[in-house]
This record gives structure tokens, sequence and C-alpha cells, in this order.
């Protein structure tokens, strides 16, 4: 049975959220790797060079910081390589909550995150990754108020995965992430198959994309209706010959908005 996302008023999630946080002790969990060019997004910089697969990338990534200050609850990087710490300070400013990513796959690593957290006195979190474009502080906010009465929630992407997950301190379970096919159009149904034969409350947000590949670019720019800071940004990415190198496409905005890809170097 497919479980369909509750749609709660911008207006209402901000008054609930304002109780909520008074109520619970919350953390969103940013899960990100520094962006440098060659050791992020390898699909996508494939079609469009490790420069601007890895500028997207930080582009997004800076963006979702800021969304998630915005919502008034307290954030933290769980970041890779080990050695980025100080990469991270001077991409964020050094009173950022740093915390390295532990563990032998994406599953533990995210497991190992929210242990960390709710064994710190908070008693709700919630996890979003670094290239889900497009985020705002209501959502992030309605996410973590459905925790008071949900004990899990899940905000599903267009290729079958997740941007965000997230858990009370007594619904937390590391089996949760165990036995999913990672990298996969399959690890959403997955999770919620597990959270459903754990007998959880689930709890669904709305679906979003996240930037893996040249198509999902073209997809997310092209689905846009009105043009927003972050398709902005994007397509300036694409344009800026400053960031091209061999493999790389410019994109060209058209009336309606979405992106047009002329190729230029195969």
């Amino acid at each position: 049975m497919v479980v369909q996302p509750v749609v709660v008023p911008a207006e209402v999630a901000r008054f609930r959220n304002s109780l909520f946080r008074h109520s619970m002790k919350t953390r969103i969990i940013i899960f990100t790797k520094f962006p440098e060019a060659g050791k992020v997004k390898s699909r996508l910089a494939k079609e469009v060079g490790n420069n601007k697969a890895a500028e997207i990338y930080k582009t997004i990534l800076l963006d979702n910081w800021q969304i998630a200050k915005d919502t008034g609850h307290e954030v933290c990087i769980e970041f890779s390589p080990l050695d980025a710490k100080k990469k991270f300070q001077t991409l964020f400013g050094k009173n950022v909550i740093l915390n390295p990513q532990i563990g032998t796959d994406i599953g533990w690593r995210m497991a190992n995150a929210f242990a960390r957290c709710l064994q710190q006195q908070f008693d709700a979190a919630i996890l979003i990754g670094g290239d889900a474009p497009d985020l705002s502080a209501e959502l992030l906010n309605e996410a973590l108020v459905s925790l008071l009465n949900h004990d899990i929630v899940l905000g599903p992407t267009h290729d079958g995965g997740y941007y965000l997950i997230g858990f009370t301190k007594d619904s937390f379970n590391p089996h949760y992430f165990q036995n999913i096919d990672w990298s996969s159009p399959n690890v959403f149904e997955q999770t919620a198959e597990i959270i459903r034969e754990s007998n959880n409350k689930l709890y669904l947000i709305e679906k979003r994309f996240d930037l893996d590949t040249f198509n999902d670019v073209k997809e997310f720019l092209g689905s846009s209706k009105e043009s927003s800071m972050i398709t902005d940004k994007i397509r300036k990415i694409l344009e800026n010959e400053d960031f091209d190198e061999e493999n790389s496409f410019n994109v060209v905005s058209d009336n309606t908005g979405s992106g047009k890809r002329s190729e230029r170097d195969l």
C-alpha cells in the first residue's frame, strides 16, 4: 500500500513548529561530502565536467545549509572525507558543528549519524542530503513537526531514493539502514517496507529531485514553473565558460524557463 503525503499549509507548519521547538530538542543533520572537483557527483561529472558538477553540488549544499539554519533548529554537518574538517570550517565558518561520517557504507554512516545525535539528549532529528535542490524551511519544519505524532518521516525522490529521513529517539533503529540496495531505484521502497514491517507510523513529505545525472538536472530545471534562486544559480554554472572542461555542456534558457542542452566537447 502506498502512503500518501499529508499536506500542511505553511502558516500551520510555522505555528506548530513554534510549539514543537519548545517541547522537543531537535536537530537537522546535513549529510555531505566536501564539494571538491573530481570527488563528488561522478555520474553528473561525466556529462558536465568535474568543475561544474562540484560547483552545482557546493551551491545546493550552501543553499540547504542556509535553509536549515532558517528553521531555528540546531544544525550539524556529518562530513566526509575525514581530513576535510578545516575545509568545511572555511566553507561554513568555525562555529559550525562538524562530525565525521563513520561506517563502512552509506547506510552505516547515516545510522551512526542518528545514533550519535539521539544519544546527545536530542528527542528527534532529520537528515537531509547535500544534493537535494529547492528545499525550504517550511518543508524541513513540516518534517520535524510530523514527529510529534509519527515515528518516522521520509522524503522520497523522483529516482526512487529519498532526500530526507527522520526519527524520534524512541523510533530510531539501525536496521532501517541495513539490507538496502544503495544507489538503486529501490532505496525508498525497501526502506518504507522495513518501516511498515516494524509497525511504526510513517509520515511522507513532498517528493523532490536529487541531482545525480545531467538528466536529473534537466528534469529539475524543466519542472520549475517559475525561476528560483537555486535554478538561476544552476543555469549560470552550466552557462559559465570559466568552469568548462572536457565533456562539458552549456544550458541555454528559453522562454519557458527550461534548460536546453547544447553539446560542446564530446
